[in-house]
């Protein structure tokens, strides 16, 4: 159920993340209370506030309660600016560690899995979490969710709009298109290149 959606606006360094308010099966829907979009403060070792991550979650709500109130590890000095490390390795790995501690996570032929997909901006960029916590940079836009499907195609098809214009056109052909995707969308900007570890 859902559709969230994000779009890496180059000429801002920022990520646009936005996404719907459906709740439910395809025998009920509600409207959640809670947007799917949040954004978080990452500090480093010593407290100080870094950057922030804006993150879009599709998929069961209680690993959405989960990820939400769980406390990102810190960036490491070490890092420097590197994004893909943060989420990749500590991201993940603090995700992993929520996720058992709150018996969210399934097991299957020594895999873990979990019920949530997740797309987060940082340092101006854009990564999908999957599943299987596998971690993916996409160049320019992603979605996630059962929409997933007509979102991309409507951000494929407004190449040349405004970033925020392509998130909501792309959220709107979801709702059009599927029972499980409905308005009103939440739409935050973050993640911006310039403020980077």
């Amino acid at each position: 159920m859902t559709a969230i959606v994000a779009v890496k606006d180059p000429g801002s360094g920022r990520v646009i993340v936005g996404g719907d308010s459906f709740s439910g099966t395809y025998e009920y829907a509600l409207e959640t209370a809670t947007p799917k979009v949040f954004s978080r403060g990452v500090y480093d070792e010593e407290g100080t506030l870094r950057c922030s991550a804006l993150m879009g979650v599709s998929g069961d709500h209680r690993g959405s309660v989960l990820l939400r109130n769980m406390k990102l590890p810190p960036w490491p000095k070490a890092l420097n600016g590197n994004a893909e490390v943060y989420v990749g390795l500590h991201l993940v790995n603090a995700m992993r560690q929520v996720f058992q501690e709150g018996g969210y996570t399934l097991r299957e032929n020594e895999r873990e899995s979990h019920d949530l997909n997740l797309l987060v901006g940082i340092a101006g960029r854009l990564f999908s979490v999957w599943q299987t916590f596998d971690v993916i940079e996409s160049k320019e836009y992603m979605a996630v969710g059962c929409g997933m499907d007509f979102a991309l195609g409507a951000l494929h098809a407004t190449r040349g709009m405004k970033a925020e214009d392509r998130v909501r056109r792309a959220l709107e052909a979801a709702a059009e298109h599927h029972p499980m995707v409905r308005p009103p969308f939440y739409v935050a900007v973050g993640g911006e290149a310039g403020r980077q570890p």
